[in-house]
């Protein structure tokens, strides 16, 4: 792959939301116009992405507040396992 295509695969999403400046928007239409193995890939990912159905924002947000959740009860209960382990040994030792 050559470093155009690169830049290319990087950007994309980017130009396609218009995040880009006019100048790159210009380049990226010529090299996917030119450049078959970009152009595939661009097509590859429209498919797969019409293929996903994406999930309402409060879904996706949803989802991602279960994860932290999860992610702190996990925390916590280990944080508590180690004090209690700590509090146990140094009983341990003072007897």
């Amino acid at each position: 792959m050559k470093r155009e295509c690169a830049v290319f695969r990087d950007l994309k999403e980017d130009w396609q939301d218009g995040m880009v400046e006019a100048e790159t928007a210009e380049w990226m239409a010529a090299h996917q116009m030119s450049c078959p193995l970009c152009r595939d890939w661009s097509e590859k990912e429209q498919n797969r992405a019409e293929q996903q159905p994406e999930l309402p924002i409060d879904e996706k947000e949803s989802l991602e507040l279960e994860t932290i959740k999860k992610a702190r009860r996990f925390l916590a209960v280990g944080i508590g396992m180690i004090a209690l382990f700590l509090i146990w040994v140094s009983i341990w030792l003072y007897i």
